[in-house]
């Protein structure tokens, strides 16, 4: 008897310009339907490459605030497109060390109980549907207010560095790391990044669910163990439309 054969994964290789810099990727990705989550790291990369592009181009005189030990911006809001949700909740998460899930977790219970006690729980679950900017930016406000961590920062820095979300990756400022403690943001100077691989997969997200594409991290945290399953069906084509609102999101 003859086993069946593994697919073969199906290459890929594209450049994106990145103001003055062209990036080269290439790779392969599954050549048959696989979990979402699974394409996920994939993007992670793209995104650390494009945000390293743009770091390149700031003027020599300018200098990145932010680094280790400096968690000043990771007490807001961190919008997550649903694909994104799905590998923190089932890749991340689970696959933490036994005694820094643990840690994980009793952040994102105190969380969760310092969000009911705030009424405020309700109103970032309904905040993706919310079309008022200004009104999402005063949840925004409430939320930063109330000084919560966000569960995997430890000794003010990222404990999951490596797979932090792409919204993350692109927050950078020039200016001092205090003027990121004040929810007024006033005096903050955000290293530009041309295109947002952030909003592309959200907006990707938003086609293929039909729904906003997003939740806020800490919702998805508190929310049910495991997220959804969720399949594509062509992870090539997955990933060509996720390069077509990327560019369009410069």
């Amino acid at each position: 008897m003859t086993g069946t054969a593994a697919p073969h994964p199906t290459p890929f290789s594209f450049t994106i310009r990145i103001g003055e810099e062209c990036l080269n990727v290439s790779g392969s990705v599954p050549e048959g339907e696989c979990a979402v989550e699974a394409l996920v790291p994939l993007l992670l990369g793209v995104g650390e490459g494009i945000v390293a592009a743009a770091v390149r181009q700031i003027p020599p005189a300018t200098r990145v605030s932010c680094g280790p030990g400096c968690g000043a911006c990771c007490r807001q809001l961190v919008p997550l497109s649903l694909s994104e949700a799905a590998y923190l909740k089932n890749q991340v998460l689970p696959n933490l060390p036994n005694k820094h899930r643990k840690r994980v977790e009793q952040r994102i219970a105190a969380a969760a109980a310092a969000l009911r006690g705030g009424k405020l729980l309700e109103v970032l679950r309904l905040l993706p549907e919310e079309p008022d900017p200004q009104q999402r930016q005063t949840v925004g406000v409430r939320y930063f207010l109330l000084g919560l961590p966000c569960p995997f920062l430890e000794h003010e820095s990222c404990s999951i560095h490596p797979q932090r979300p792409l919204a993350c990756r692109e927050y950078l400022v020039s200016s001092p790391a205090p003027h990121c403690a004040h929810p007024d943001q006033g005096g903050v100077e955000p290293v530009p990044i041309p295109q947002k691989p952030s909003h592309a997969l959200i907006q990707l997200d938003a086609e293929l669910t039909h729904s906003p594409g997003w939740r806020t991290m800490i919702d998805v945290l508190i929310d049910a163990p495991a997220a959804p399953e969720r399949t594509i069906p062509q992870p090539i084509d997955f990933l060509k439309n996720f390069l077509y609102h990327l560019l369009q999101s410069g």
